[in-house]
């Protein structure tokens, strides 16, 4: 929530506390790589994806997120097979199809 307010500092220290506690639960792993992301830390964000995707690799929403953080790197070959799985995944998504286009 502290995110969703733009409280990213905040967000990060609470989320920092949920992986303390639980550190295999890949949505926190993705929550965090949204705040690094949000924070312009693209290089921690790709590694919190990561860590996400490794704990939950059918996470739909982590592929395209990674996607969009590769994205922002500038490697659209990477950006593309994340959107790619991502829609494997999760066919229904109008977000991610509109990326392919």
């Amino acid at each position: 929530m502290a995110h969703q307010l733009g409280q990213h500092e905040v967000a990060l220290e609470y989320i920092g506390r949920a992986i303390a506690l639980k550190p295999n639960v890949a949505e926190f792993h993705h929550e965090l790589a949204a705040v690094h992301r949000a924070l312009g830390r693209i290089t921690q964000a790709v590694a919190c994806y990561r860590r996400a995707l490794e704990l939950k690799p059918d996470l739909a929403e982590a592929h395209n997120d990674l996607g969009n953080a590769f994205q922002d790197q500038g490697k659209l070959d990477e950006a593309i097979a994340c959107y790619r799985r991502a829609l494997e995944l999760q066919p229904s998504s109008a977000e991610t199809k509109r990326k392919l286009v």
